[in-house]
């Protein structure tokens, strides 16, 4: 690698190496740095492969790389060099390409196919093939999972034309010995929001000012996906198809060794595996850790000493959360190394180190890349007689267990083990349907509603970190989630136990058909029904409303038959005098329904039901929800784009994001749902007044989360926080702060539900599983009416959280109903959908949307 000046090493300057400004064509160019900048010395190169300024019209690092512009410029190397293949994998939800490019000698890549199968047999327990010093290693290079993270993906620019054209032996004997895979863009809409955003705000003359628009993107910013995930906390949910459809791919090539560029705060240095020794979950191998740290140690700290660069490891980060790619990847066979250098977010930006330059960033992610791949090169047989043990030695400990795991739904919600299913499935992990039914632990597990999960396969500790419960680490500070069990996320029922028969395997994209239930001619239907349980509940109520079909919902029982319908449970009359449509037309929408939608619908031939009548003041009319999602700046991203996810892709119902800067202006008689999402710390008091008038008229505003700051500052809000060893003083930030370094670490709690309460409606058991990682505890609020839902006496399920903190949360309300006016504020302390992942609690929001007008008897108890 080209060595930084002396000059900018003295004076500590991260300076890119500037060229004149020249006057070509009439037209100013910036100072633009040389492709030679980036790329190691003495090295002749192949002209025949086009340079990324030949393609992209401008030099790396000049601006921020579009993603259309980096496939243009990896096309146009795969069409000039016999070196690189290049796969399309799939697409984005903004329909852009995903694409790897395969990088090897000629010969390898004339035989790609045969030198992959023969790797894969590596990672198949049964296989006795060889493995020798010719053996090739497969090294996967991914950058940018965080879009406005932007060097990884600028890098992977010059790395391709680097790998494609140079022409040096050691370069040669790198491909000859490996298969590198480019994943240049893992974010593809991230990467373009972000480089939009600091190409449109790019000055002539770089601006290294911290306050500068520049460096300030707006809201939501490029970290996120189109739906504002992490795409880095998806690798295990594969919630989202850029995960899903890489993780396919990851399975496919069995890689080796996996990275992935980062950036992180523009004042720390550049960073690489591994973490804090004493941060590292107790499934990872500890060979793999050992290997990490010779990469580290042999190859990543020579290339940045080489330079005089600053840089630190094994420290600060740690390696719990499996579901984050710098864990995710030790579970899959290989080593996963997690980079993080310092950001310019922007060009240029000022740094108690100096100036950092964009320039520089995708150098020292250069350097790391080619470090890499020298490091794999050399360890390659170490690296697969590993990948070879990793899998026997975690198939022999499953089998050794001699055990499954078998799952099911509760209470008739079959949507959400089919969606946990198909998660296990999509991570390499056999999946199957019960064999036979069986009881365990008191729990009745019916073969036409269970899977199981034999623990005897390759993934046995991949399958051990999605189902175990772990409440202690040895050392307790946490980067991330603690506590992820994902049959809670799920409000599954779950067990561990042998002799467990099996049935069909399960295949991604299954069906299971279903039919109405009785009378199948329209014209002899008095009503239709089906119960709130199912996940897709919402979704099927969504349907009949888009189509204009009247429905009811019964806040008591009603048995037709033997059939009994729980609170929650809908109806459709077919009297013409209710609805426009036909009998025949209504029931075109329910076969849709029970085809599509988990969700049994049952026929009924009269209205004279048990218990209560159809026709009973029980039963009341549905409201269709209009919703609005607060965004803006004070929104919590993920947790708009986990809700959006919900209700656009989940429950295909349109909701609309307002941006919150403008609520003054906006027509908020559209909506008669709010969520809220986040503080907000800008709000003026017209905006405050506003909101809550629009509550009083009869509106429904539903705050998640950290969103108590926001009903506290409007002063909707009518309860207290807890004190947890602090004094509250007003100030709902500096709270929030000091409670966060006490720890609330992402854990999953145990809550009691009131499932007669309408924001409980459809579960039938009366605990639930929440996610928690926000700071708030609210004081206990002596009016059950209010309070649907609130934290168990003993709390705590999974994660690593304080004794102290479990007693001063345990029997605290979780969910707070208040009357505003004619409306309702509805407030939820946990992130119910968070990280798209948490079927279980999602119906908790949906029940706000769609039943918090049911709260007919709030008012009168909060009087009273």
């Amino acid at each position: 690698m080209k060595k930084i000046s002396g000059l900018l090493i003295a004076a500590l300057s991260f300076g890119s190496i500037p060229a004149e400004a020249s006057l070509q064509n009439g037209i100013y160019e910036d100072a633009v740095t040389p492709l030679s900048y980036f790329l190691p010395d003495t090295i002749e190169y192949d002209k025949s492969i086009p340079t990324p300024a030949d393609v992209l019209g401008y030099e790396v690092g000049q601006f921020h790389a579009l993603h259309e512009h980096g496939v243009a410029y990896f096309k146009a190397v795969a069409e000039a060099s016999d070196r690189v293949k290049l796969i399309n994998y799939g697409f984005t939800n903004e329909h852009k390409p995903l694409y790897l490019a395969i990088v090897s000698t000629p010969e390898n890549i004339r035989n790609l196919d045969a030198i992959k199968a023969e790797h894969n047999k590596i990672a198949d327990p049964s296989s006795q093939v060889a493995i020798t010093d010719n053996t090739p290693v497969f090294t996967w290079l991914g950058h940018s999972i965080h879009g406005n993270e932007a060097s990884g993906f600028n890098a992977s620019i010059v790395l391709l034309y680097h790998l494609a054209a140079a022409k040096d032996a050691k370069t040669l004997d790198n491909l000859k010995h490996s298969i590198i895979i480019i994943d240049p863009a893992n974010n593809p809409d991230g990467i373009d929001r972000f480089a939009e955003w600091a190409n449109q705000n790019k000055s002539f003359v770089d601006n290294n000012d911290t306050q500068e628009r520049e460096h300030l993107e707006d809201w939501p910013g490029g970290r996120f996906n189109h739906y504002l995930f992490d795409l880095n906390r998806d690798w295990l949910n594969l919630q989202q198809v850029e995960s899903q459809q890489r993780v396919a791919q990851i399975l496919e090539w069995h890689p080796n060794v996996y990275t992935c560029a980062h950036e992180q705060g523009t004042d720390a240095n550049y960073h690489f595996s591994p973490g804090a020794p004493s941060r590292t979950h107790p499934l990872i191998f500890k060979e793999c850790m050992e290997l990490i740290g010779k990469l580290a140690s042999d190859y990543y700290a020579p290339a940045f000493d080489s330079q005089k660069m600053l840089y630190f490891s094994g420290e600060v980060f740690d390696d719990y959360y499996i579901g984050r790619g710098r864990e995710y990847f030790d579970f899959q066979g290989g080593l996963a190394l997690l980079w993080e250098e310092q950001s310019a977010r922007g060009f240029l930006q000022r740094s108690e180190n100096g100036e950092l330059s964009f320039p520089l960033a995708i150098h020292n992610q250069l350097t790391a890349q080619l470090a890499t791949i020298r490091g794999s090169v050399e360890m390659r047989r170490t690296l697969n007689e590993y990948q070879r043990k990793y899998f026997k030695q975690s198939l022999n400990e499953g089998k050794a267990t001699g055990k499954s795991y078998v799952f099911s739904s509760k209470g008739g919600d079959f949507a959400s083990a089919v969606k946990f299913a198909e998660v296990i499935r999509r991570n390499g992990i056999d999946v199957y349907r019960l064999g036979k039914d069986v009881s365990l632990n008191g729990v009745k597990y019916n073969k036409d509603s269970a899977f199981v999960v034999p623990l005897a396969q390759k993934n046995y500790r991949l399958i051990e970190g999605i189902f175990e419960i772990r409440k202690h680490y040895a050392d307790s500070i946490a980067y991330d989630i603690t506590g992820w069990t994902m049959p809670f996320s799920f409000n599954l029922s779950y067990a561990q136990a042998s002799g467990i028969s099996t049935g069909d395997a399960y295949q991604i994209g299954q069906q299971f058909p279903s039919k109405i239930i009785g009378e199948q001619d329209a014209d002899k239907v008095y009503a239709y029904a089906f119960e709130w349980s199912s996940f897709y509940a919402p979704r099927a109520l969504g349907r009949l409303q888009k189509a204009g079909i009247f429905t009811k919902v019964t806040d008591a029982e009603v048995i037709s038959g033997d059939k009994t319908f729980g609170r929650g449970s809908i109806f459709i009359p077919l009297g013409g005098v209710y609805q426009k449509l036909s009998p025949n037309e209504i029931k075109a929408v329910v076969d849709q329904i029970v085809s599509n939608d988990f969700t049994p619908v049952y026929a009924l031939n009269s209205g004279y039901t048990q218990g209560h009548n159809v026709g009973s003041s029980d039963l009341s009319s549905v409201r269709t929800p209009s919703i609005a999602i607060l965004g803006g700046k004070g929104a919590n991203a993920t947790s708009v784009g986990a809700l959006w996810f919900l209700l656009d892709q989940q429950y295909k119902i349109k909701a609309s994001i307002i941006p919150a800067d403008r609520i003054e202006s906006l027509d908020l008689s559209r909506y008669n749902v709010l969520v809220v999402s986040g503080n907000f710390p800008q709000f003026s008091d017209a905006a405050r007044t506003k909101i809550k008038n629009w509550t009083s008229s009869g509106n429904t505003l539903i705050a998640t989360d950290a969103a108590y700051s926001f009903l506290h500052k409007t002063g909707i809000a009518e309860f207290e926080l807890k004190a947890n060893n602090l004094k509250y003083t007003g100030n709902y930030e500096d709270y929030a702060t000091a409670l966060r370094a006490q720890g609330i670490p992402g854990v999953i709690l145990q809550t009691n539900i009131d499932i007669t309460n309408p924001l409980c409606w459809g579960y039938t058991a009366k605990t639930l599983p929440v996610f928690k990682s926000n700071a708030t505890i609210i004081e206990s609020i002596d009016n059950p009416i209010r309070v649907p839902v609130s934290f168990s006496s003993s709390p705590l399920l999974s994660g690593n959280l304080r004794k102290s903190l479990q007693d001063k949360i345990a029997g605290t309300p979780v969910e707070i109903a208040t009357p505003v006016g004619s409306g309702r504020v509805i407030y939820l302390g946990v992130d119910a959908t968070f990280r798209g992942v948490w079927y279980g609690s999602s119906k908790l929001l949906a029940n706000a949307i769609f039943f918090g007008d049911k709260l007919k008897y709030l008012r009168y108890n909060n009087r009273h």
